[in-house]
């Protein structure tokens, strides 16, 4: 599964970037990629007293430091390629547009799409391979995919969706770090492409500001997992049976890249959080099926591989696929 991270990184910075990086480079972006995500659950429950030893001791800085050297690499190419628009654009209280556009960009390619399309292309190999009783569909489906390669990513995607939902802040937003909440609320009557909470001056444990995410507020979910399983639009069975539809039924009814979550009267668009990637990631999950060859590979465990369609595409077992002849 290393792999299928690997070459989506290595496709994403050359339509990122232009940037051709070989294996090397990627698998290292793929280890820092899993340790962000490893770490950084766990750093939420570290007091801010204690972060520099435990910190220390789940590698918290190191990962920090890696990913602001990413930060670095790119900023000068996003100079390079877009410096022109961002002159004219206001990024406060940003001090470089660059530098947030870079930032931007890492996220992108370490979270959002970087790391969940992989786990999509997981759930089909599942799907294809796993001989559980927890498999919604057939045990070899090689033949479904035949010319319907996209339409079976789809249903990988639709059945265990890799985002189980939007969250958002209704109503009341957290109380920025030095304000009272009545002087937080005010701050979303500003006019401008910002309502951020002031910046306040680094914490000595941690190097960065302090930044209050949760006190206060009402933080809500919206179950994209539901959608994508709502057996009153997809049909009985929806949230059980893995089963390849017809392509407009997808471009109809899918709700997983946020395709709802559009409003261009707010802040001018820049809050819309539809996955601007959407074909993009559907191309290369298509490409790698079309170009995967089910017959030559073995799953060392298939009665192991578990799916759960009620989960993320996390919720898959993991599995390791070996070349037939080593079988």
């Amino acid at each position: 599964m290393e792999d299928v991270s690997i070459w989506v990184h290595q496709v994403l910075m050359n339509t990122t970037f232009n940037w051709m990086v070989d294996y090397a480079y990627a698998k290292e972006f793929v280890k820092v990629q899993s340790d962000f995500f490893t770490y950084g659950s766990a750093s939420q429950m570290i007091p801010r007293s204690i972060y520099s030893t435990g910190g220390s001791f789940l590698k918290l800085p190191q990962t920090k430091d890696a990913i602001a050297a990413y930060v670095r690499a790119y900023t000068p190419i996003v100079e390079e390629r877009w410096g022109q628009q961002l002159a004219h654009t206001d990024c406060s209280p940003s001090d470089s547009c660059s530098v947030q556009l870079a930032s931007m960009l890492l996220d992108g390619l370490l979270s959002t799409g970087g790391h969940f399309l992989p786990y999509g292309i997981r759930s089909g190999l599942a799907i294809l391979f796993s001989e559980s009783s927890s498999n919604p569909g057939v045990h070899g489906q090689g033949e479904l995919m035949a010319g319907h390669e996209l339409e079976f990513f789809w249903e990988c995607l639709r059945l265990i969706p890799p985002a189980l939902g939007i969250p958002y802040w209704k109503e009341t937003r957290p109380t920025c770090v030095g304000m009272t909440a009545a002087e937080t609320s005010m701050l979303s009557t500003y006019e401008g492409p910002t309502f951020a909470c002031p910046k306040l001056h680094e914490n000595p444990w941690t190097g960065y500001p302090p930044v209050n995410q949760w006190g206060g507020g009402h933080r809500y979910v919206l179950g994209i997992v539901l959608g994508q399983q709502d057996p009153h639009v997809w049909g009985e069975g929806a949230d059980s049976e893995f089963r390849v539809r017809p392509l407009q039924d997808y471009e109809r009814f899918s709700v997983g890249f946020n395709e709802m979550a559009v409003n261009n009267d707010v802040n001018g668009g820049r809050s819309n959080r539809v996955c601007p990637a959407k074909k993009l990631a559907l191309l290369l999950g298509q490409i790698f099926f079309e170009e995967f060859d089910v017959s030559a590979w073995i799953a060392t465990d298939a009665k192991n591989i578990n799916v759960d369609p009620q989960g993320a595409a996390g919720k898959v077992r993991p599995f390791k696929l070996l070349p037939r002849s080593k079988g």
